[in-house]
Formats: structure tokens, sequence, C-alpha cells
């Protein structure tokens, strides 16, 4: 999520128009830029807590809707001042900001009294930093912060949201509490201890119901500390590689990702390299040319995986050939295999691999993906007249905007073969029906035969706002037409998201309108219609006196 058209693909119009009056309206507080994530606190009905993976983008949010939402509003709200920080730009009103320079004024002992008086206010941030007090004195013992990690994970059944998210928020700031301590201690010790807290989380999610995700954080602490622990450790390289591949297939349910999630020295990888080659080997052997089953193919990519990933980091696309061919036993493998390669002019071996693929192809689709690779095996080897004459085969057995557009990339690649190319796809196209004739219209830019197709026919909302746009300058009315085709379906959908992702649509229709200074006459009796029309949708009806 680096940038708004990300960040509103992932949440929808409605959702991201909440989000963004969120953000307007200075309700994202406490917002904290880290290496891994950012967090902030949502003033939403109550404060929610949101946190955003920066590896993977995921948004984790503490408030209801996150539970059903891949993104909800208080996630797009901290997604998009995420996208400002990412950018440089720092809001007028960043409350960080003018604190740090109402501070910086301040003498030493007033600052010392103002953050007592803060952590008074907050149990969580007194106990930790008490806690970072005494240990600097006096270290606490492996048993005592056993215990204390124990307390901090109580095993309980508990079926309830509410009960669920509040477990996971207690458990996570006593967490935060004990790690500064935990770092003090020997780096065996931090290990025993990170391993323990890890077991017993697990345990946890065993007694309760966390389909909401609200374990999320507390997981990614206790991952990302084990990682932290190993790095401590004065293992040796075989030793830590032997830990490693033993982990490879770690039966809890939580666990590190091994050894992705793992920061490893290279004398560390080429162990644990070497212990993989030695068991791909050894399952091969084995499997004598019986028929894999799930089990037999899971091991071999565990195995596979830490020398995929040394072979891809070192660049050796031949020793990834290798090793994927080792796991190679379905079509899809073996067109994986050809595509690579191809794209080491391999040309001879990607025919090879490709003749493997259709004797494995059992399915039409699969039959079908080997033709699409026959294309790219043809152009490697010059035969741009069989390429030209399959790939046109293909797309006029099951013609689609999507393999228009593939079809399209090939036909400038070889110089234009075919010269009545345009008029044969609008053929087809017409010959299947569907939207598909709508969008190459509009890529073709025949707007007479957009606005035609149109009265007769229905298409989804983002070709019509597509068409309605590219009308708006010479025929505003028929604009404001195919924006209503859009906005009614969703006021028919009778919830109050779908009224907003309405109000959304006509608010970008107005100010299109007013942009090109058109009359807002026409516009404004739709809105009167459609407020005569849904009378009787009560919330519809208030969002559209409210904004027109």
């Amino acid at each position: 999520m680096l940038n708004e058209q990300q960040i509103l693909a992932e949440a929808g119009s409605a959702t991201f128009a909440k989000g963004m009056q969120l953000l307007a309206q200075n309700k994202v507080l406490q917002f904290k830029l880290e290496a891994e994530r950012c967090t902030a606190m949502v003033q939403g009905s109550r404060p929610y807590q949101v946190q955003i993976d920066l590896h993977s983008g995921r948004a984790f949010c503490s408030c209801p809707a996150a539970e059903y939402q891949s993104l909800c509003k208080h996630g797009v709200a901290v997604a998009l001042r995420l996208s400002l920080a990412n950018q440089g730009v720092e809001p007028a009103n960043d409350e960080r900001a003018q604190l740090r320079a109402h501070f910086a004024d301040k003498a030493a002992d007033e600052l010392v009294e103002i953050v007592l008086d803060c952590l008074e206010q907050s149990p969580h941030l007194w106990q930790k930093w008490l806690l970072q007090v005494r240990s600097a004195k006096q270290p606490l013992s492996v048993a005592e912060l056993k215990k204390r990690l124990t307390q901090a994970l109580p095993l309980r059944s508990l079926w309830d949201w509410d009960e669920v998210r509040d477990y996971f928020l207690d458990a996570e700031q006593q967490l935060d509490i004990l790690w500064p301590a935990l770092a003090r201690l020997a780096a065996e010790d931090q290990w025993t201890l990170v391993n323990h807290a890890l077991k017993r989380f697990n345990l946890v999610l065993e007694r309760l119901d966390d389909s909401g995700g609200n374990r999320f954080a507390v997981e990614e602490q206790l991952c990302r500390q084990l990682a932290l622990a190993f790095d401590r450790l004065d293992w040796s390289d075989q030793k830590k590689a032997q830990w490693l591949f033993d982990n490879l297939d770690n039966d809890q349910d939580i666990f590190p990702r091994v050894p992705e999630d793992f920061s490893l020295s290279a004398e560390t990888q080429q162990a644990l390299g070497a212990l993989c080659e030695q068991a791909l080997q050894k399952e091969t052997k084995v499997l004598k040319g019986k028929t894999p089953d799930f089990e037999y193919t899971w091991r071999m990519s565990r195995y596979a995986a830490p020398l995929l990933a040394l072979a891809i980091q070192n660049d050796d696309w031949r020793e990834q050939l290798r090793i994927r061919a080792m796991l190679a036993s379905q079509s899809d493998d073996f067109l994986a295999l050809c595509q690579l390669c191809l794209a080491h002019q391999a040309q001879d071996e990607a025919q090879a691999w490709l003749n493997r693929a259709y004797a494995s192809a059992k399915s039409r689709h699969e039959k079908n993906a080997c033709r699409h690779h026959e294309v790219e095996v043809k152009l490697a080897f010059g035969d741009s007249q069989g390429a030209w004459s399959l790939a046109w085969q293909l797309f006029t057995e099951a013609p689609n905007y999507e393999a228009y557009q593939e079809l399209a990339k090939l036909y400038g690649q070889l110089g234009q073969p075919s010269p009545d190319f345009l008029a044969q796809v609008e053929s087809c196209f017409e010959q299947k029906g569907g939207e598909a004739l709508l969008a190459f219209y509009l890529e073709q830019r025949q707007l007479d035969k957009a606005r035609e197709w149109t009265k007769n026919h229905s298409a989804n909302s983002g070709l019509l706002l597509a068409l309605s746009e590219e009308l708006l300058e010479w025929h505003p009315d028929e604009a404001i037409a195919l924006v209503l085709k859009v906005v009614k379906p969703l006021i028919e959908q009778t919830h109050n998201d779908a009224y907003q992702q309405a109000i959304l649509h006509l608010s970008q229709l107005q100010k299109q309108l007013r942009d090109q200074d058109h009359s807002l006459k026409p516009f404004q009796d739709a809105i009167e219609q459609l407020a005569d029309q849904y009378r009787r949708k009560r919330n519809m009806l208030a969002l559209l006196k409210e904004h027109f």
C-alpha cells in the first residue's frame, strides 16, 4: 500500500472515502513509523489501535470491522498517513512535531515531572519503565521472567469477540514490558525463554476463538523475538544450520518462517544448504519412480526452499533449474522450467520441458497453458508465422479483452503481421458478445460505437464510468446518464457503504462538470429525480441533501 490508488483498490471506494475523512479530521493520533511496522491510534466511535506490517503490507485494527474487511476505514486512514510519510510529507497539523517543539523549550526538571505525570496515567507504561529501572540495578532471574511470560499469556477459554480482543491487547502490553528485561540475560537464557513464550502462545490459541485476527500483534512480537534471540546465540554455523533444518516444518501453528525470518551468515546458509541437499537426494532415492503423494511433495518443497533462495541470491539460474527439476511432477511445474529456460535463451531445453508439460497435461486448462507457452517457444526459435498463427487461434477460441491485450503486444512485436487485425478482433468480440467489445471501443477511442453499444447492453461500472469521462466534454447529458447507470444499482443495495460509494461517484461527476464549465442544471435535475425515486431510503436521501 504505497499510494492512494493501491489503498483504494484494497479498501474499496466507500471505505477509502471514510478513511480519508478520518485523516482530514485529524483522527490519526500517535503515529509512529519503525523499521518493520507503523502504528497509530485512530479516534473513531472509540480509540482503535492500528498496525501496518511494512514487509507484508497487511494492516491490523482492533475495530470489529477489521474482522471481515481486508482494510477497514481506520487502516485506510493510517495507510494514507504512511503514504504521506513515505513521500516525505508531514501534515501541517502533525501532532508529534507540535509536541516536540513545545517540549524543546522545557527545562530538564520540568520534563521529568511531565513524564512522571504521564506515566501515572498509564499503568502499562508505569510498569514498563519501573521494570526497566529495577532490572538495570538487578537483572531479573530466568525463573522470574519465565513466570511473568507465563502470566502474560494465561490459558483461558474465550469466545466473545470483545474478550478475545482485550486478552491480546493486554498480552501485547505485558510482553512489551518484558522484552527489555529479557534482553539483559545471557543469549542461551533469552533463547530458552522466548521458545517457552512461543509454545505457551500456541497453547493459548487452542483455547480461544481468534477468527478476528486479534493475535497478530503478539504473534509478530514473538516470532521477531525468536529470530533476534537466534541471532544472538553463540552456536557454530553447523549447529545453527541443524536447528533451522530441523524446524523447516515445525509443527507449531505459530512459528517464524524458516529460514526467511532469520538473518543468516553466508556460512550458516551454506551449511543449511548442504543439509537440504542431502535430504533431497535421500527422498529422491526413496521414491524410486513411485507417484509422489502430498507429504512427499511438501517435504521436498521445504528442503528445496533454502537452496532455491541461495541460488536466486547468487543469480545462478542453472542451480535454480536443477532444484526445480527435482520437484517437478505436473504440467505447471514443467511449464515453469520451460519459462526459466526461455528467460536465459536456452531454446532447446525450453522445448524439451514444454514437451514434458504437454505429456503431463490432463485438463483442457493445462493443455491451453501449454499452447500459450508454445507461442513463446516458437518465437524463441524465430518461427514468427507459427507463433502468430497459434496465438490468433488461441484468441479466437476464447476472445476476451485481456487475451486481446496480450495478442496486441505480439502484433506490435512482430511488426503488424495481419493488416486486418483490429477489424478481425472487433468481429470476434461482436460474435461472442459481452462487455469486452466496449473495452475495445474505449481503447481504440471509437466513442460513437461505444455510445451506441451502451444503449442496448449492460457493462461493469468501471467501463461505464470510463466512457462517461470520455463523453463529458461533448455529451455531458450522456455522461450523467452513464453515471446514473452505475449509481442506481448501488442505491438499490440498501446499505450505507453502497450509499457512500454512490455519493462518491456523484461528487466526482459534479466536480468534473464544474471543471469543464458545464451547466449544473442537468446534474441537479438528476439528483432531484434520484431523491424522488428513492425517497423511502431515508439514509440515502439524507446523504443527497447533505452533499447536493
